[in-house]
């Protein structure tokens, strides 16, 4: 039994210095008798026209291994034009970015909080696990919304500022409210390379201890993990959704009781860490079994970063070499007279980023014993 379907596709990879990929192609799908499920794709254009990207015969092959267990094969074979790409991330197009490995590994996660999911809810009562749900549908929505507020958009709709400080630029641009016609919702963006191996990058940035010398959002507080939502670690992976509680210290009043929504994985090809603060009554209400559609009604504006690494041939990857980091936050800005930005507020954006990108860098470089004696380069992008 097979189906075949005409599909056009445009992967983006969360970064304004990376154009997307668009193709135009066919996917034809076949269950053999044997248990294995074969998916072929394969583009009928000679990729000449506004699809930059032409795939040659391409696919999964997913091979049940047991009742709880497959192996899947992914092929991806493409001729594309990535003449727009940044010099700075050139290096990582062989694989890291679009290839077989990224699909795979996102198979790999997603399944692995389906399987999760699956296992607690024999367990645990139904208000429970509706609760779960909604919050890792708001997570996922969380990944959703900053990969699409950083990657899908033009070029051309970037401005470029100059950070102080900085060598290169910080970018810009807003698209508006749908709810207020004079507030837009503000994204920013950089790339930096950090001298620290991804793994122990992504450790870092996930140190609650560390958190609060670097993270603007948590300004000094303490940071708590109350609940890892799901956690599907494997071999090489580590793959979370969890729920931070930011308190003030002892010393000062409690004023504000804040949840943070983070959600964060890792493979030796790219990692990224996603989250955004979370009022303590309304994550009550998403986690309450009796109001599992509250999820519709949150309006989130993350902030994350996203880790490639820069390979060093003489160690696996990812264990050795530096890190690629790309980070950025969205805010909501007020519009000057309904048509762009105030001049002031796209600075004060780019100065946050600017000094927020320097503590990281300190933070991180100084926590890591093996680049003590090393100074960091200054060539944000």
């Amino acid at each position: 039994m097979g189906l075949c379907i005409w599909m056009t596709v445009e992967t983006v990879f969360p970064s304004p210095l990376v154009p997307s990929r668009k193709c135009t192609f066919v996917r034809c799908c076949r269950d053999m008798q044997n248990g294995t499920v074969i998916i072929v794709d394969v583009s009928l254009d000679n990729g000449d026209g506004t699809f930059k990207c032409h795939k040659m015969p391409s696919g999964i092959l997913i091979r049940s291994l047991n009742s709880d267990a497959s192996q899947v094969t992914v092929v991806e074979h493409v001729q594309v034009n990535d003449t727009g790409v940044h010099e700075l991330y050139r290096p990582s197009l062989s694989g890291l970015m679009f290839g077989a490995r990224r699909w795979v590994s996102s198979i790999v996660r997603q399944s692995a909080r389906m399987r999760d999911l699956f296992i607690v809810s024999k367990s645990a009562s139904n208000g429970n696990t509706n609760g779960r749900k909604t919050l890792m549908k708001i997570a996922d929505g969380l990944l959703a919304d900053y990969a699409s507020g950083i990657a899908a958009v033009p070029g051309s709709g970037w401005t470029i500022l100059r950070g102080a400080g900085t060598e290169d630029d910080i970018r810009i641009t807003y698209r508006k409210n749908n709810d207020d016609s004079n507030n837009a919702v503000v994204s920013v963006c950089a790339s930096f390379h950090l001298p620290v191996p991804l793994k122990v990058t992504f450790d870092l940035l996930k140190n609650n201890l560390l958190r609060p010398k670097w993270d603007v959002l948590v300004n000094g507080n303490s940071v708590r993990e109350e609940v890892a939502v799901c956690k599907g670690v494997g071999a090489g992976i580590d793959d979370v959704v969890s729920i931070l509680h930011l308190k003030d210290p002892p010393t000062r009043e409690n004023r504000d009781n804040i949840m943070i929504l983070q959600n964060s994985g890792y493979d030796v090809s790219g990692a990224f860490m996603v989250y955004c603060p979370v009022n303590i009554q309304v994550m009550n209400e998403i986690m309450s079994p009796s109001n599992t559609a509250e999820s519709n009604n949150v309006s989130l504006y993350p902030t994350g970063f996203h880790l490639l690494p820069v390979e060093d041939t003489a160690l696996g990857l990812g264990e050795g070499g530096a890190t690629l980091v790309t980070a950025g936050f969205q805010i909501m800005l007020k519009l000057a007279r309904g048509t762009g930005l105030y001049p002031r507020s796209a600075s004060t954006a780019a100065g946050l980023m600017t000094e927020n990108i320097a503590t990281i860098k300190k933070t991180l470089t100084s926590s890591h014993p093996i680049f003590y004696r090393r100074q960091p380069p200054n060539n944000l992008i």
